[in-house]
């Protein structure tokens, strides 16, 4: 059974599948994070910085940092 799992670990296939879901989700809790953000002044939001304040936003920036190892998966994949 390890033998197994080990194989399907380091499947560049799989690797790539993972990688791909990660990056999808990752999008799209940064959209979401994007689009809830708050307005503010345009001499102030040219920087960006009202994004931080989402958590969506947050969500998708430790789900796009956990892409290096599968544990990071579950985080990942649950929504609120």
């Amino acid at each position: 059974m390890i033998q197994k799992t080990k194989k399907l670990l380091l499947n560049p296939w799989f690797q790539l599948v993972l990688s791909v879901l990660f990056v999808t989700t990752s999008e799209v809790f940064l959209k979401r994070g994007a689009v809830e953000a708050p307005r503010l002044p345009d001499e102030v939001n040219w920087t960006g910085v009202s994004g931080l304040a989402s958590p969506d936003v947050w969500h998708a920036e430790s789900c796009s940092s956990s892409r290096v190892s599968s544990a990071g998966f579950m985080s990942c994949a649950s929504f609120r």
